[in-house]
């Protein structure tokens, strides 16, 4: 019985570690397979409006067969397309389409179902604001979700299956119980750490070193009890053999002997078993206060995090910065922040009083380079350009500043910025 319950627990957290290592890899590869799909139907959209001497037309024409292996499984990983993209005149694209998308794999655990883990790329994917732009721009996109949700559910399979019918077909003599409820046991103190920890994409160390401890005690105190157990039975047939041989143990010496060192030892085996009750309370002591400091880190990060989301929260300032703006000259209140984007701000805006502002181009060498790479999309549906495309300016200089007005959720164009190329 030992045997078989010590063999059933190893295979329980070995089976355990390979499994959520192989979903961890399945759910990363069905992430990178919607990257590449997306990314190719939002390139494929946005240049095939363009002029065949567009540079960004030239560009996707000469990448369009990376896009061929767009295989589930087999897929071209972020990396190996992040340096596509920005090799090729799309590294905007990259920030703001196929970086958000990759970064879904950060929230992966290793309690997720089949579907749990569907819907998570899905909707990490589809109900991004950051994406919303794209989407509304792209109908491709939108047409893709019922093929990715198919691809990806079909990929999985049953590897998000459960691991409970691993114990019990080991010992199909009914002997699995014990097992099934150590298991029980250990599932549900992962589960509680899990929810008490942030989800990250390596796999949950805490949770593995706890429930090693508690093999570790488990096992040395079966062994102990095991050991105490043999003891007391070669005892109890010892008892029967000398009382078979002699029932006057009043009158015989030698009895009277061996009744005091019977008394010695059923002493001694009370202690031990004191001694090994003890040891199970002292655990018992320290996963209890284990799990509270557990439970006071998760408040702590919790604190800290209320404390950063209050600290983020955007304060009145005379200035605001916009990225790109819609086609129709408007800015929708989600492109607006209160600080400076190096990677994403183009406008800054000098706020006149609740819903009206100027605003003018960010003069700096990051803004032009990708604003006279992609006019269209930066400079025309809110500036007049005085002077002739130059895709190699070092500077815009907004020569008159336009307006805006705020209705609702967006920032509407009142009048145009006047820039030229320097």
């Amino acid at each position: 019985m030992l045997k078989q319950s010590l063999i059933a627990l190893l295979i329980l957290i070995t089976y355990s570690n390979a499994n959520a290592q192989n979903k961890s890899a399945m759910f990363s590869k069905a992430v990178d397979y919607s990257n590449c799909k997306l990314t190719y139907a939002y390139l494929n959209q946005f240049t095939a409006s363009l002029p065949a001497d567009k540079a960004e037309k030239k560009s996707f024409d000469k990448i369009k067969l990376e896009f061929d292996d767009c295989e589930i499984g087999n897929s071209i990983s972020y990396s190996d397309l992040s340096d596509l993209l920005n090799k090729n005149n799309f590294k905007y694209s990259n920030q703001k389409f196929s970086a958000v998308i990759d970064g879904i794999k950060k929230s992966f655990k290793e309690s997720y179902t089949k579907d749990e883990a569907v819907n998570k790329i899905l909707d990490g994917i589809y109900s991004n604001v950051e994406l919303q732009n794209v989407r509304k721009k792209n109908g491709d996109i939108d047409k893709l979700k019922e093929q990715l949700q198919t691809d990806i559910s079909n990929y999985f399979g049953d590897s998000f299956g459960a691991t409970q019918s691993v114990i019990q077909n080991t010992d199909a003599g009914g002997k699995g119980e014990t097992a099934t409820n150590i298991e029980s046991e250990i599932s549900r103190l992962d589960r509680k750490i899990d929810d008490l920890t942030p989800g990250t994409f390596a796999p949950n160390w805490l949770s593995i070193i706890i429930s090693i401890l508690l093999l570790i005690g488990f096992i040395f105190l079966l062994i102990r009890i095991a050991d105490l157990t043999d003891r007391v039975d070669r005892y109890r047939e010892s008892s029967k053999l000398n009382s078979n041989t002699n029932t006057n143990w009043n009158l015989d010496t030698n009895r009277n002997l061996n009744s005091r060192e019977l008394s010695d030892y059923k002493k001694s085996i009370e202690s031990q078993m004191e001694g090994a009750l003890r040891a199970i309370t002292s655990l018992q002591q320290e996963v209890g206060q284990l799990e509270n400091k557990l439970s006071q880190k998760q408040e702590n990060i919790s604190f800290s995090n209320q404390q950063t989301i209050q600290s983020d929260k955007p304060q009145k300032n005379d200035f605001f910065y916009a990225s790109i703006p819609e086609k129709d000259g408007s800015f929708n209140e989600s492109a607006i922040t209160t600080a400076i984007n190096p990677t994403a701000s183009f406008y800054k805006f000098t706020i006149k009083d609740s819903h009206s502002a100027t605003f003018e181009f960010i003069n700096d060498e990051r803004a032009v380079k990708d604003a006279t790479s992609s006019p269209e999309l930066i400079l025309y549906p809110v500036c007049k350009i005085k002077s002739a495309l130059n895709q190699g300016a070092k500077k815009i200089k907004t020569t008159n500043p336009g307006t805006v007005i705020k209705r609702n959720d967006k920032w509407e164009l009142g009048t145009k910025a006047e820039i030229q190329y320097e």
